[in-house]
């Protein structure tokens, strides 16, 4: 709980160092009414199962509640997961996403900037053939 709070504490104070508390509110007003009604529920079970005897019943609660939320919003879940399906392998096989910085494009830009051929050392030589690098 501690942490929570400690976390809470340095959103605020890095929204009010940016001065963008405004903007954070705003969007809290728009995201928060909707978790409500399910924080709702799950406090409510939670205190429950603090009434020694009710404690199995609160447990059968709350998976109650997780499986209502993954029914509820099955659509949202799948999709996410097949996007994130679709996008690993397609990220992987292919070059560093721009702007990652530090690629080996970088050096071949600079190369060519002060006039070598990085383009063999780095596997991009569509020339064929054994030329010289900075020949």
């Amino acid at each position: 709980m501690a942490f929570l709070a400690l976390l809470v504490a340095v959103v605020l104070i890095v929204a009010a160092i940016r001065n963008t508390h405004t903007q954070l509110l705003g969007a809290l007003g728009q995201d928060v009414p909707g978790f409500v009604v399910w924080g709702a529920a799950i406090f409510g079970v939670a205190v429950i199962g603090f009434i020694p005897g009710l404690k199995p019943v609160s447990r059968g609660l709350l998976a109650l509640i997780v499986v209502v939320l993954i029914l509820t919003n099955y659509k949202g879940i799948l999709s996410g997961f097949t996007n994130a399906w679709q996008g690993a392998p397609a990220q992987a096989a292919g070059t560093p996403a721009q702007g990652s910085g530090g690629g080996f494009g970088d050096l071949n830009s600079l190369g060519h900037s002060f006039g070598f051929d990085f383009s063999s050392i780095l596997g991009t030589d569509n020339a064929g053939g054994g030329q010289a690098v900075n020949g």
